[in-house]
């Protein structure tokens, strides 16, 4: 569904890696009457010897609950099979192959798989977000260790704290006992209450903003997240390499960015 500001190109250069993908669409009208809420059908870009198989098949959590709820960003709770049809979700299958190439850095840790990576795909493909950067995200967060623990407070692929907990449903020791398989799950309805509540995390900078500090999702790299002297300041100091007082989000996605520079092919 199409938000403000978004563009044929764009949409396909998000989902591809190449805008001029856009064709594929099967779009009938002129690509500048692209109008917001407009369904655009995404199914074309991945035609036959792709490695996607366009056909939906059941979202099920692998860990499954007779009552598993998340909170919608109404504050409302909600059962976790109903959230994800309320994002039109749409999980498809993936061969090996494409799990393969999708990928433009090599990523490795004790979470990743070729299931693990199949299933970052599928995510990705749920959030419009390239997979590359889901994975910068969580190599960043957690060198992509589902099991990972920053002291009591964090735990997990990105780091899931007591805010998250409030919005997965599931406690930071429950979510550490997952396989990551299954931890994935989690991580895709973190990030889809904040694209619900925030719209579309249209590029790696929103996506880490949404775990590290949602404020700043859809800012500037110049937007200030935390001010010496106030709240979250401290515990992120590192960030502020040149002392100017303040942490930006410049800030923060450069640590990001210089971790993914480690996976490399």
């Amino acid at each position: 569904m199409a938000e403000r500001g978004d563009t044929l190109w764009g949409l396909a250069a998000n989902l591809t890696g190449n805008g001029n993908n856009w064709k594929k669409f099967g779009y009938n009208g002129r690509p500048e009457n692209l109008q917001i809420g407009q369904v655009v059908n995404v199914s074309k870009l991945y035609g036959s010897g792709s490695g996607v198989t366009i056909t939906p098949v059941s979202t099920k959590l692998d860990t499954r609950e007779s009552e598993q709820f998340v909170t919608n960003p109404n504050g409302n709770k909600m059962l976790v099979d109903d959230y994800f049809k309320s994002i039109e979700t749409a999980y498809y299958y993936i061969s090996t192959d494409y799990a393969n190439r999708a990928f433009k850095y090599e990523w490795t840790g004790k979470s990743v798989s070729l299931e693990f990576k199949k299933k970052v795909i599928q995510i990705s493909f749920l959030l419009a977000v390239k997979p590359d950067d889901l994975m910068a995200v969580m190599a960043f967060e957690s060198t992509l260790d589902h099991t990972k623990w920053n002291g009591p407070v964090a735990v997990g692929l990105i780091q899931f704290t007591t805010d998250a907990e409030a919005i997965v449903g599931k406690t930071r020791n429950q979510l550490a006992k997952m396989t990551a398989i299954q931890q994935l799950d989690y991580v895709a309805i973190y990030l889809s209450y904040w694209t619900n509540a925030r719209g579309r995390l249209k590029n790696l900078g929103d996506l880490y903003m949404a775990v590290f500090c949602p404020a700043g999702i859809g800012k500037s790299d110049n937007f200030i997240l935390y001010e010496n002297g106030k709240s979250g300041y401290s515990g992120n100091s590192k960030l502020d390499r040149t002392n100017k007082g303040y942490i930006t989000r410049g800030d923060a996605l450069q640590m990001v960015l210089e971790r993914r520079s480690l996976y490399l092919k």
